[in-house]
């Protein structure tokens, strides 16, 4: 009876390590992607700002003076 649980016992415990690596590669995972993501908004961010900027100069633009 004393081997069976001993097994039982190293058979948890090698499960348990693997769920570790498997929770570590998972949250080395998500970090890389919100790093991606972080990046990505910083981007569209800037990207939002130069369209502001290019419509606020097409607003004062008189269509009949401008040739289009």
């Amino acid at each position: 009876m004393l081997d069976l649980c001993a097994v039982s016992n190293a058979a948890l415990a090698r499960v348990l390590r693997q769920l570790s690596d498997v929770a570590r590669h998972a949250c080395s995972l998500f970090q890389e992607l919100e790093s991606d993501i972080q990046l990505t908004h910083r981007r569209v961010w800037a990207l939002q700002g130069k369209l502001g900027g290019v419509q606020r100069v097409l607003g004062t633009l008189d269509p009949k003076q401008e040739a289009v």
